[in-house]
Parts: structure tokens; sequence; C-alpha cells
């Protein structure tokens, strides 16, 4: 019998974990959707800002209008930050793409490898069942039920801690980026007051550069996590704004790289990551409530089963 049971807990596992993958399918075919429009669109944006450079690097007319009126260094910085904020908004939603399009192959190779678990473990509970009528009588149905609650439970503790470990990680790259921007604020606040110079520049520009390449990989992390909470969350009834995080980067990127050496624009990406590790860590918060939940379930079934089990042998 213990053969059996070590069978029926594998093809359990295997029948939660497909159940688990095809719904992140679901999740991660719509977010390709949705991104592969947002890259096109970003695409779009970012060749319109590098026409406009090209235009008054060339002899345009609006060249020659800024040319003349001495304006033309001034335009043509601005216009060179728009470019390289459509290009770096660009690169960190292709990177985002290509994650999901990465997600979406592993995926697939998993369910493959799952397509007939279903039959088998249904095939293997029917044979268990017989066994157990033979040896425990009308108990029996009620053992497979119970057992049946632990493995639900079980499954459920093992989507809430890969979730929470995703979470994890996102919620430590999100403290990075903040500590970063705080870096770089106070490197700028000292430029304002008029202690400045080309050290404190550098010094801010590098702590910004820092967050900036943090941000592409915290957004690829956040998009992870809101896929792996697609079940918890459904099941237990959580809100805590988990859309929110799949636009993260637009909201930390905007007015900053146009305009990074004010400290106002510093500030609000800051208040940005600040409000993206607070959703974290409240739904990190949620997630171990959910996880205390399912323990308490799955042991309580537990001490039914071991009961059960004690009578019958009475």
């Amino acid at each position: 019998m213990k053969h059996l049971n070590d069978q029926l807990r594998e093809l359990r596992e295997q029948v939660a974990e497909k159940a688990h993958l095809e719904s992140v399918r679901r999740s991660l075919y719509d977010q390709q959707r949705e991104l592969e429009r947002k890259v096109r669109e970003l695409n779009q944006l970012r060749s319109s800002e590098n026409a406009d450079v090209e235009k008054l690097e060339g002899f345009s007319l609006a060249a020659l209008y800024y040319l003349v009126t001495g304006k033309k260094e001034e335009m043509l910085d601005k216009e060179r930050q728009e470019a390289y904020a459509a290009q770096v908004k660009y690169e960190a939603a292709q990177a985002e793409l290509d994650a999901v399009a990465e997600e979406i192959r592993k995926t697939r190779e998993r369910l493959t490898g799952l397509s007939d678990c279903e039959q088998k473990y249904a095939n293997l509970k029917q044979e268990k069942k017989e066994k157990i009528k033979q040896s425990m009588g009308p108990e029996a149905e009620q053992i497979m039920e119970l057992e049946e609650a632990i493995a639900v439970q079980e499954s459920r503790l093992k989507e809430i801690r890969e979730a929470s470990g995703v979470g994890s990680e996102a919620l430590q790259i999100a403290n990075q980026i903040i500590a970063s921007l705080d870096k770089a604020k106070g490197w700028g606040t000292w430029d304002a007051i008029g202690g400045g110079g080309i050290v404190t520049e550098v010094a801010k520009r590098n702590h910004l550069n820092t967050a900036q390449r943090m941000v592409g990989d915290l957004q690829v992390k956040l998009r992870k996590y809101r896929t792996e909470l697609t079940d918890v969350t459904v099941e237990a009834n959580v809100e805590v704004g988990i859309d929110g995080f799949l636009n993260f980067a637009d909201y930390f990127f905007d007015g900053l790289l146009v305009d990074w050496t004010v400290l106002n624009k510093i500030t609000k990406s800051k208040s940005q990551a600040e409000s993206t590790r607070n959703k974290i860590s409240m739904m990190q918060y949620r997630l171990s409530e959910i996880k205390r939940s399912a323990e308490q379930a799955r042991d309580e079934k537990k001490a039914e089963l071991d009961a059960l089990i004690l009578k019958i042998g009475e």
C-alpha cells in the first residue's frame, strides 16, 4: 500500500501542477498580447523621437529657425533626452516581452510532460479505493475524501510558497531602487544648496543609472509575481491593486529620464517605487495569512484522518 500511496501522491501533485500551469499559461498569453501592443506603440514613439532629433541635426526648417533664434542646442538637447527616454521605455517593454515569451516556452514544456496525469490519477485512485474497501470496509470512502482534502491544501501551500518567494525577490529589488534614489536625491540636494559641481553631478547620475537598470529587473519580476498570484488571489478573494504592478516601469520613468536633474522628479519616482514596495509588502502579508489558513485546514483534515484510522483499528 505504501508504494501505491507514493504513486498517488506524485500523481496528485502532477494534477495540481497541471491545473496551475494551465492558469499561468492563460495569464501569460494575455500578457504577451498586451506587451506586443505596447512594444509596437513604443517603437513608433521611439522612431518619431529619433526623427525629431535628425531634423534638428540636419537642415530642416525647424533646425534653421532654432539656429537663427539661438535655441538650437537647447532644443536639440531636449529632443535627445526625449529620444533617450523613449528608447529606455521601449527596451524595458521588449525585455518584459522576451521574459514572458520564455515563461510561455517553459510552461509549454512542463505541460507536455503532464498531458495524461489526470487519467493516471483517476485509475490509480480507483485501484486504491477497491483495496481499502476490501481491508477497511465502509470507511474507505471517507478516508479517500480526507486524503484528497489534505492534498488540496498541500497544493495550495506549494503555490503560496512559490508566489511568496517571487514576492521576496521583488521586494529586495524595490528596496535597492529606493536606496539608489535616496542617494541620488542626497547628492542632488547638496548640489542645489551650492555644494555641487562635477563630482556631485557624476555621483547623482551614477545612482540614477543604477536605479534605472534595476527598474527593468523589477518590472520583469513583478510580472512574474502577478502571474504566480493568479490562482492564489482568485481563490482567496485578495485585492491590493496587483494589476498596477504591470505598469510600474511606465510610472517610474515618466518625467525622470527627460529631466532627471530636477529634485522633484527624483522624489516622484522614489514615491512610485515606495508605493510599489508597499503593495508588495501588503500582498506578502496577505499571502502569509492565506498560508496560515491553508496550514490550519490541512492539519485539521490530518487530525480527522488519524482519528478515523485509529477508530478502525480498535
